[in-house]
């Protein structure tokens, strides 16, 4: 079926017409009965032009930095779509292009790129190509109409460009005059493209006027090819670069030396950073710094995968220096040329077989399967698992606040008042007054002016780390921080750039690069880090926001209810003043026992965001059942002591315990995560499988949750539990473990 629609009016015509002969007149139908079109026209034709639509479906704003932006409209009513159309009397609609491609030349006919692209399509040894309009000169009312030639190495090789003006000659002679190219630029660099096929032509143009790639204007002049190839060929501007390249990647091989802390002489140009020199993740990181630092460039998150030898670095900062790196970064593009197999089946996916592969060499005995295990009961000290009790140290229920009676006599009186669900977006139809007593009860927990309650703490994460910051700003986040803070920084349209964990110096050495560069920075932690329950230095990072002028945002899913007196998390920890950090983000599904996520800061923040934040004005309110649960766990929380002087006795016996029999605890020590380092993926299966069958549940973690080779059992502790347990626990793992054979690191 063909017809024309765009994401800001939805479907707005469709040809109905079955006929064969009518579709192959590539017509996009009639517009429908709830639908106007007209056209702005741009020549002597006026059913030729710009289409604008008028219809009730149009969207009222769009949300660009997390401030909205109402829709360009043309006297009142008229939405502009960029589209250069053809209205026929009996009202169908035929595209010719887009406004901004078209090109206006000396004939003031209007050019369309694709129309010529096409005939410029058989030549040979072209890698990438394009038709666009530039000027001679900015002040130039028309255009020349320019074919655009990515040669790569041939664009050194005068025989090939000297075949080419004559194969490009013998294809504009066919041309009607007035769309014949006038002007011919070839380039080794790779084009801008979109979807990895189709060239940005607007970014093209703009990268040729402003100077920001290698290129040079071929003459069209015909002339006969070289035929003397006796003495080689040497081009000045090669062997400049080659030599501006050597002095990069020597200063680059001295950054691989210390940082790898091995000799430079022993480190060739073409070696791995981690296969071949023995280097890791966060090493990596060390590294885009420290050349950041040397060549005052900055290298996006998305180029790391190019920093793994000292060539493949070197060229990439060749190119920042030379200003030739303002397009995505080669990796995310693709080889213009690369073949693609189409996939049908998802079975055939490359992510599929991996993952079955992976899963196959690990769980041979679906039995052994140590995920999605049911378990039919609070999860306490102790749950029912398939049928029968067991000891449990997989849980983040760390307060035992899920389960407990005042918690779930309160849910069902929300319920009873309430019913099941906010029944709508808290904006429009789902606010309760229940959800406003929650957020009032959140804020003075968490000693903040106001805060805003969500569905999901993952989610909560994602909308604003994705939405708060802009394309003028920056965000650093710790690099072991968690996937939604991470996939929040996919989603924003800000820099974003990970720094070594809790690694202060470096982090301040990236702030005195790029402080001045953005508008707003935003720095991410967490209080309590999942995989190694280590507590970052909150203070340390205070100290750093306030000198620099930034935005401190810290995840306080596993440390509210673990740390501090009475479990206020690392404000209290740390004494904290009130706006010492910025935005406070926490769930509820941890030691609050509910579920959901919460961000707590001052009143005009949480205000801008009730009216702006995508995940809460598009998402349903917060059951009032899990309102309702969340504010008596928040009471609990207050009034009863013996929550924390629990929680504290238990980490305490667990540490003293695991330290005892030599376990390495990885950075663990004062909160209620302690893992339990075991190396290898398969040795940490076997062990949670055991450890299972002696009637204790913990859970590993594996790659790429935790780094390779640092697979381990990642033991929770909750309140419930009592010394004798947590002894019984761990003399069961070291016994299993030896019985087993394994030998865990120390």
């Amino acid at each position: 079926v063909c017809g024309f629609g765009m994401t800001e009016t939805a479907i707005t015509s469709v040809e109905t017409d079955m006929s064969l002969r009518s579709r192959l007149k590539a017509s996009v139908g009639r517009p429908l009965s709830n639908i106007d079109y007209k056209i702005i026209p741009n020549g002597t034709n006026e059913n030729v032009g710009e289409m604008l639509i008028k219809s009730n479906a149009i969207h009222i704003a769009k949300l660009e930095g997390g401030k909205q932006v109402d829709p360009e409209r043309i006297d009142c009513d008229w939405f502009p779509t960029g589209d250069i159309v053809r209205i026929e009397k009996d009202k169908r609609v035929f595209v010719e292009g887009r406004c901004k491609d078209l090109i206006i030349n000396e004939s003031g006919e209007n050019v369309y790129p694709d129309e010529i692209e096409d005939f410029f399509s058989v030549l040979n040894n072209v890698e990438q190509f394009s038709v666009v309009g530039i000027k001679k000169h900015k002040n130039d009312i028309y255009e020349d109409i320019c074919l655009v030639l990515n040669l790569g190495e041939n664009y050194y090789n005068d025989n090939f460009t000297t075949q080419l003006v004559n194969e490009i000659n013998n294809i504009n002679s066919k041309l009607s005059v007035i769309k014949r190219i006038n002007r011919v630029i070839v380039t080794p660099e790779k084009l801008p493209l979109v979807n990895v096929i189709k060239v940005k032509r607007l970014e093209l143009k703009s990268n040729i006027e402003n100077n920001k790639i290698i290129y040079k204007d071929l003459s069209l002049e015909r002339k006969e090819s070289i035929k003397s190839k006796s003495e080689p060929q040497v081009f000045v501007n090669k062997s400049h670069h080659e030599l501006e390249i050597n002095e990069i990647k020597n200063k680059v091989a001295d950054a691989f030396s210390e940082i790898l802390e091995i000799s430079k002489d022993n480190i060739q140009y073409d070696a791995h950073f981690i296969d071949d020199l023995g280097g890791d993740s966060l090493q990596i990181l060390s590294l885009a710094l420290k050349v950041e630092e040397l060549f005052s460039v900055n290298i996006e998150v998305v180029e790391y995968p190019q920093c793994t030898s000292i060539n493949d670095i070197s060229s990439l900062l060749y190119r920042k220096i030379k200003g030739l790196k303002n397009y995505e970064s080669e990796t995310e593009r693709g080889d213009f040329l690369e073949k693609v197999i189409p996939i049908k089946n998802f079975k055939d996916s490359p992510e599929y077989i991996e993952f079955h592969e992976r899963e196959q060499s690990l769980l041979k005995n679906p039995e052994d399967n140590p995920y999605f295990v049911r378990h039919e009961s609070p999860l306490l000290d102790v749950s029912l698992m398939d049928g029968h009790e067991v000891l449990n140290f997989g849980s983040y229920n760390y307060a035992c606040l899920s389960g407990r009676k005042e918690v779930n006599d309160a849910a069902k009186r929300a319920i009873d008042k309430y019913g099941t669900s906010a029944s709508g977006s808290r904006l429009l139809a789902g606010e309760k007054q229940i959800h406003r007593d929650l957020e009032a009860a959140i804020a003075k927990f968490k000693n903040a002016e106001d805060a805003i309650v969500l569905v999901g703490g993952h989610s909560t994460n994602v909308t604003f780390i994705g939405n708060f910051c802009s394309k003028k700003d920056l965000i650093l986040y710790d690099a072991l921080a968690h996937n939604s803070i991470e996939e929040g920084c996919r989603l924003s349209e800000a820099t974003a750039k990970p720094f070594p964990h809790n690694d202060i110096k470096l982090l301040e050495q990236m702030l005195k690069v790029h402080r001045d560069k953005y508008e707003k920075i935003l720095i991410v932690i967490e209080g309590v880090y999942s995989m190694d329950g280590d507590i970052a230095d909150v203070p340390a990072f205070v100290a750093l926001k306030k000198r620099y002028g930034c935005f401190l945002f810290v995840d306080e899913a596993h440390s509210t209810c673990v740390i501090g007196e009475n479990g206020g998390g690392v404000d209290e920890y740390f004494n904290l003043a009130p706006d010492d950090i910025d935005i406070k983000m926490g769930t509820l599904s941890k030691g609050l026992g509910t579920c959901g996520g919460y961000l707590a800061g001052s009143k005009e923040l949480i205000n801008y965001l009730r009216y702006s934040l995508p995940g809460f004005v598009f998402s349903v309110g917060i059951s009032p059942a899990l309102a309702g649960a969340t504010l008596e766990a928040i009471n609990l929380m207050q009034t009863d002591k013996t929550i924390m002087e629990r929680m504290r006795r238990n980490i305490k016996c667990f540490v003293d315990q695991a330290k005892k029999l030599n376990f390495n605890i990885c950075l663990a020590g004062e909160t209620a995560i302690i893992p339990i380092l075991v190396g290898s993926d398969k040795n940490a299966f076997i062990l949670s499988n055991a450890m299972s069958k002696n009637g204790i549940f913990v859970p590993p973690a594996v790659y790429p949750a935790v780094p390779k080779n640092k697979a381990r059992l990642r033991f929770c502790v909750v309140s419930d539990h009592k010394p004798e347990q947590i002894k019984h626990a761990l003399n069961t793992l070291a016994a299993v473990a030896k019985s087993l054979d394994i030998q865990l690191p120390r």
